[in-house]
């Protein structure tokens, strides 16, 4: 009983965030009637899945899934959110907004990104607590007091190597950020890619950008708005290598992983700065592998869940994660060939999160299916051998291409033993 409050806690500020879009976004345009129809029906499957729970208390449970009512809803309302975006991109102009005379561009694209992001977010919560196992967090403590304490303070070592003097250490903000910034505050306000969410920009998540502008419009234009995020992120990164470790290899081998990222300068460095995409890598990718380990030792849904989270975040946040959504299914194949018959008893929960990790990254994927050339934009255009950076280089200085690139590494590995960079 204690359990199921909780979850009808979840059912129900899920249900409260989805209704009070509407009052929010008040019913303005032609546009907002399909954002309508997806609130619309977002509430209604919530309603009837906690309308079922209350009806039959004693047939919630389905396999391993402790709430199945509430993972079908969960599932629905991410199936919503693919299907709102592909009828953006197949029966609308991407560029062209049709907007009834009066309506306004900024309230059309916000509501539209607002209600997208809402309803992602409150369906991967559905599907969390659907399937999260019982813990008693009292006997969990008393288990593991010793090591959660001496984590503890590595975490604020951690946050505190990350989060002193934010906004001022680095003292500049480069290129980079101050363009990341730039089309945080301009999204949702325009046509184009900056006018949707569940695209990139060349390579950066417009919902990560989403999140970036709230901040900002919190804390202003400023260097800790941009770097918020990124100072969050690099944080987590010790807590999940802790974690990857631990499992793999011990206590001992676990916190040594974190003392070492909480204190490595490249990683503090990375997390103080907006520019470097790659610190969500360092965070979510042990959290990845160690859900897909967690799957094959419990053989239970929530690390399959949990795994597609991941997956379907990190595309979210940078192009890199698109290379771990192939890797994944190397991973799983390379598996099936070493050793088939281990494999064999997962097909079920393998299966879940391979199609929940679809179902995750849907939305952005329909948008590369319809924009090809903008979803491969990053890849095509940039790097030292594709832009013919390297060539142009090599001519104006008159040096060889592969000296350049020594040079290069002698950069790179000098951060892990120079002091941080005071203006990168």
């Amino acid at each position: 009983m204690h359990k199921s409050f909780h979850r009808d806690v979840v059912f129900g500020l899920g249900l409260v965030s989805l209704s009070v879009l509407w009052l929010i976004f008040p019913f303005r345009d032609l546009y907002a009637r399909v954002d309508d129809a997806l609130l619309m029906g977002s509430v209604v499957v919530t309603i009837a899945a906690l309308l079922y729970r209350i009806r039959n208390p004693e047939t919630i449970v389905w396999r391993d899934v402790a709430h199945w009512p509430m993972a079908v809803a969960g599932l629905v309302l991410l199936g919503g959110v693919a299907l709102r975006q592909w009828w953006q991109y197949a029966q609308v102009d991407a560029a062209i907004i049709v907007i009834d005379e009066g309506a306004d561009i900024t309230t059309t694209l916000m509501r539209y990104g607002t209600i997208q992001v809402v309803t992602w977010v409150v369906g991967w919560c559905y599907l969390i607590v659907a399937v999260w196992p019982t813990v008693h967090l009292a006997s969990w403590y008393r288990t593991h007091k010793h090591e959660i304490w001496v984590l503890s303070v590595i975490v604020v070592v951690a946050g505190i190597l990350r989060w002193y003097q934010l906004g001022d250490i680095p003292n500049i903000i480069n290129g980079d950020e101050g363009l990341i910034g730039m089309w945080a505050v301009q999204l949702l306000t325009q046509h184009g890619t900056l006018g949707h969410v569940f695209v990139n920009m060349d390579g950066v998540g417009t919902n990560y950008l989403l999140f970036m502008k709230g901040i900002i419009n919190v804390f202003g234009r400023t260097e800790l708005a941009v770097r918020f995020i990124p100072a969050i992120f690099g944080l987590l990164a010790v807590i999940t290598n802790y974690l990857f470790a631990r499992t793999l290899f011990g206590v001992r081998i676990g916190m040594l992983t974190a003392i070492l990222l909480a204190t490595a300068h490249v990683a503090v460095h990375f997390s103080r700065t907006v520019a470097v995409s790659y610190t969500y890598a360092t965070a979510l990718v042990p959290l990845l592998l160690w859900c897909m380990w967690m799957l094959t030792q419990t053989r239970q849904t929530w690390p399959a869940v949990i795994a597609a989270l991941t997956l379907s975040l990190h595309v979210n946040l940078y192009v890199d994660a698109w290379a771990w959504s192939i890797l994944v299914v190397i991973i799983i194949g390379a598996w099936a060939i070493v050793d088939v018959r281990a494999l064999q008893p997962l097909l079920v929960q393998i299966t879940q999160m391979l199609g929940l990790m679809l179902l995750g990254i849907m939305p952005m994927l329909i948008w590369g299916i319809y924009y090809p050339g903008d979803f491969f934009a990053r890849l095509s255009t940039d790097g030292s051998f594709v832009s013919g950076w390297l060539m142009r280089e090599s001519e104006i200085r008159n040096t060889s291409a592969v000296w350049i690139i020594i040079e290069l590494y002698q950069y790179a590995f000098s951060t892990f033993l120079t002091t941080p960079f005071k203006n990168f």
